[in-house]
């Protein structure tokens, strides 16, 4: 999805404004949404800005909402999200249903002043806690003009008010630096650092969106260029998007990045072998990590994996007999009762 980055014109909001949310849909009450020409140094945002005043989670989320174009009732999120058993599980209530509703949503704490303007500068508004007083004591980030050195918030006594930069971070520091952000899954967000993106694409590949989990585990690869086990993650999530020629790509950087890693070998020749014409080389390749295997005689599982991608291989080429040898050596490397012997000994009549 494509973002656009419209700008907010801090002296036009009037100080009626307020905080969050409407009970009925609040697609249909939009107040204003003013732009200004870009400057220097500043990052900002907008938001449509609703009536009547609420400072709660779920106007939080409701004004999110109608900023992604979603049509939501804070009333309908009250009762989804909040109720007097939740205690301290709110931010994952939100973004459940948040979820449900098909975007993605994440909390986090003690983030970054640069995590949000990272956040800001793609058009994202981020929902922050201030003091020590729970969820209720929030706001909305719209932006953050470092030029000026202030924060643009939405909150109850503040409706699109600057905060001094040092006083933000004095608030919000009190308050763990929760913050909590949500964005259609299929937007390509960048730049939040490699740990969050892959927290990001663990995230979305347990809710079923294989493909934008992929994006966010390329994003990571940005600043871990150097990650074999995370070239190796790319490798195999390409592969099972149905990507071979990507996934290949993958694969030869890890062999790249470090020639005397087994697993590497294997993964490659496991590919490889699916093409007639390739499976010379696919065995080269798992012989290859046969032998890297013994030479640094790592654990048997390892030893394991390699011969049965070699018996495989052989299998491939109708060479039977050294298939079935290969098999067995695989077995042998491993307790008679491991889950993988039992796969093992399909290939042995």
């Amino acid at each position: 999805m494509k973002s656009s980055r419209p700008n907010l014109l801090f002296a036009a909001l009037p100080i009626s404004l307020t905080f969050l949310g409407c009970a009925e849909m609040l697609s249909r009450r939009l107040i204003r949404q003013e732009t200004m020409p870009p400057e220097e140094g500043a990052y900002v945002s907008s938001l449509a800005v609703l009536r009547p005043p609420s400072a709660s989670p779920a106007g939080a989320l409701t004004a999110l909402f109608v900023h992604w174009g979603l049509d939501a009732a804070q009333g309908e999120i009250r009762r989804q999200v909040v109720s007097p058993g939740l205690g301290g599980t709110i931010g994952y209530d939100l973004a459940r249903y948040a979820q449900s509703r098909g975007l993605f949503a994440m909390e986090a704490y003690f983030l970054d002043t640069a995590v949000l303007d990272v956040l800001l500068e793609q058009n994202i508004p981020v929902l922050v806690r201030f003091g020590s007083g729970g969820l209720d004591h929030c706001a909305l980030v719209l932006a953050h003009d470092r030029k000026q050195g202030l924060w643009i918030v939405l909150s109850e006594d503040r409706s699109g008010g600057p905060i001094r930069d040092k006083l933000f971070r004095r608030a919000w520091d009190r308050a763990g630096r929760w913050a909590f952000f949500v964005f259609p899954p299929e937007m390509q967000v960048t730049g939040l650092g490699a740990a969050r993106h892959l927290r990001i694409a663990e995230l979305l590949k347990g809710t079923g969106r294989p493909s934008a989990a992929l994006r966010h585990m390329e994003e990571a690869l940005r600043s871990r260029s150097q990650d074999l086990r995370l070239w190796l993650l790319v490798g195999q999530e390409r592969l099972l998007l149905g990507r071979p020629g990507p996934a290949e790509a993958a694969y030869r950087q890890a062999v790249r990045l470090d020639p005397s890693h087994p697993e590497a070998y294997r993964r490659l020749s496991e590919l490889l072998m699916k093409n007639p014409s390739r499976r010379p080389e696919a065995e080269f390749l798992a012989r290859e990590a046969v032998a890297l295997c013994l030479l640094q005689e790592r654990r048997s599982l390892d030893l394991c994996y390699a011969l049965e991608t070699l018996g495989k291989v052989l299998q491939e080429q109708g060479r039977v007999q050294e298939s079935r040898s290969a098999f067995r050596a695989a077995l042998a490397s491993i307790p008679p009762d491991a889950p993988l012997a039992k796969a093992i000994r399909k290939h042995i009549p």
